[in-house]
């Protein structure tokens, strides 16, 4: 794999498929011994920052989203409007979103339950008023009609998937103009960031997002090193110094 040029996560993800199919040979004493779990895989990944939209697309799609919903009024488009709306506003995984019941939605607060990785309960909130006032509107007319449990539901009654929602993101990012690989991790991407940015404590943000470990977190403060360059611009420390001091030959 190394010599076909394979990128390191591809051969770890491999290694561990072929473990895990070992492993299941041995359990059911089809061999003798894993040879996969014997061997000791060492290879090291670059770290990557996590890619994300800038606030100007992240306008672009939810409003190319909101426009599409107030034009044709399917529910499946208005669900797809509301959900991206929660992504940005929570920074939940897709799957998250998904699953959300009306149970785990609380109006007076804008809480939600979410049921996160590795089956970890945590609790996020929508702070925004105007976004609260969409979902329970949106919640009147879905449960008029609708026997579903889910929050966000499609036209025929059932609960929206990631394979749906990712497949609308494409779109909407088409019709925007915007012209580069995308994925909805993206959005969860961007809150974390603008967050961040706001000045949001980290210990607060890896509690929003349901990270298990604050290292998981830190590297939005990567991403978020192009503020620091406009502050240290707008500061120009060195030649605040240097004017201070400077003496007319």
């Amino acid at each position: 794999m190394y010599s076909d040029g394979k990128a390191p996560k591809t051969i770890k993800r491999r290694f561990a498929a072929l473990r895990a199919i070992f492993n299941w040979l041995k359990t059911n004493k089809y061999i003798k011994r894993n040879l996969f779990s014997e061997y000791k895989l060492s290879i090291s990944i670059p770290k990557q920052l996590p890619r994300n939209f800038q606030s100007s697309e992240m306008l672009k799609i939810l409003t190319a989203a909101k426009n599409l919903a107030d034009e044709r009024g399917w529910l499946t488009d208005i669900s797809v409007w509301l959900g991206l709306e929660i992504l940005y506003a929570t920074g939940l995984r897709i799957s998250e979103l998904c699953n959300i019941k009306i149970s785990d939605w609380d109006e007076t607060t804008g809480r939600i339950k979410i049921k996160g990785k590795g089956s970890r309960e945590r609790v996020v909130f929508i702070v925004d008023q105007e976004l609260i006032k969409h979902v329970c509107t949106y919640l009147k007319m879905h449960t008029h009609d609708s026997n579903s449990s889910s929050l966000l539901i499609n036209n025929v009654d059932k609960p929206l998937t990631p394979d749906l929602v990712r497949r609308r993101l494409h779109e909407l990012t088409k019709s925007s103009g915007i012209n580069r690989r995308i994925t909805p991790h993206m959005i969860r991407h961007t809150t974390a960031t603008h967050i961040i940015e706001a000045g949001v404590n980290l210990r607060y943000v890896q509690s929003l997002l349901g990270h298990s470990s604050i290292a998981i977190t830190e590297i939005y403060t990567h991403v978020s090193s192009h503020q620091l360059k406009e502050h240290l611009q707008k500061a120009n420390h060195r030649a605040a110094l240097h004017n201070s001091f400077y003496i007319n030959p």
